[in-house]
């Protein structure tokens, strides 16, 4: 009997490592989440925050220096940018992580099964605020997005016509060693993407993909 009873309880030991191994690396990965976005601003000029403030104040009708999470998705489309449902799910995600992670720290030691249970799949309210800092971290993510795909832009418009073409992509394709795509297929990649029927790809069209795409 004392041998079965030392290794139930030696199983029980590893699974509760295990689990707590498992619980430090969701931690990790959400402080990972929360730090990346809390340093999204610093790297913003002063036009973009004014930008980004008059965007903001358009949606903080009452002053409060508030909007709703609701508002979130009309200010960043105030800005010419887009935010679809699971990015602003993602960014909601993280706020309730934020505000979670704060109440821990509070010293809030023993928690209902409910509250757990809420935790645990991140319940999102929309009707939640937020404030201007938290906003800023999301325009500034998309900021970001429309440099790195202006960057991407650039490098295939080599000759700086403001569109891209079939002989655009087969330069880039033969450089990354895929000559086995053809023509065709280059051009069935622009009449994919290219809005105004032409044939070719401007750079609103390519911000467009490149968003669809995740790139």
């Amino acid at each position: 009997m004392a041998p079965s009873s030392r290794n139930g309880t030696g199983k029980g030991k590893k699974r509760a490592r295990s689990r707590s191994r498992k619980k430090t690396e969701d931690a990790s990965l959400d402080e990972s989440d929360l730090n990346h976005a809390q340093q999204q601003d610093l790297e913003l000029s002063d036009t973009q925050r004014d930008e980004i403030q008059k965007a903001f104040d358009l949606f903080d009708t009452k002053e409060n220096g508030l909007i709703s999470c609701n508002e979130i998705k009309y200010a960043i489309e105030s800005m010419g940018l887009g935010l679809n449902k699971d990015e602003l799910n993602y960014w909601l995600a993280l706020l309730q992580r934020q505000k979670s992670n704060s109440n821990s720290r509070g010293g809030t030691k023993k928690r209902s099964a409910k509250r757990r249970a809420e935790d645990s799949v991140l319940l999102l309210d929309v009707e939640q605020m937020v404030d201007i800092n938290f906003f800023t971290r999301i325009a500034a993510s998309k900021l970001k997005e429309v440099e790195k795909s202006k960057l991407a832009f650039r490098l295939l418009d080599t000759d700086g016509k403001g569109f891209i073409t079939t002989a655009d992509l087969r330069r880039a394709a033969n450089e990354l060693s895929e000559e086995n795509i053809t023509d065709d297929d280059l051009q069935e990649m622009i009449d994919e993407v290219d809005s105004k029927g032409h044939g070719i790809v401007n750079q609103d069209d390519f911000f467009r993909l490149t968003r669809k795409l995740n790139l």
